[in-house]
């Protein structure tokens, strides 16, 4: 429930940069600077699959909410194994 809730308030509070404007990257990124709200960059065209590539990214910035709930900034970087299986996950 803590972290449904968590990944919910990327709409209300715009997360996401959806725009596909001239010059964006294909494909989605997830940032989670410490101490802040994710943000997710991504090109919507309106297919099917940029649905799959939200909720990939999604679960980058849950897992990177709660790692940095739970961690000191010293100990928030996890291995990769770990930052791929959440957003997998999703």
């Amino acid at each position: 429930e803590d972290y449904k809730n968590a990944i919910l308030k990327a709409f209300p509070e715009r997360w996401v940069d959806f725009p596909a404007n001239a010059g964006k990257e294909s494909g989605g990124f997830e940032t989670t600077p410490y101490g802040l709200h994710p943000y997710i960059l991504m090109s919507w065209t309106g297919v099917f699959p940029d649905v799959y590539t939200l909720i990939h990214e999604l679960g980058h910035a849950g897992n990177f909410i709660k790692i940095n709930e739970n961690n000191s900034i010293l100990t928030s970087e996890p291995s990769l194994y770990l930052i791929e299986s959440p957003s997998t996950f999703n």
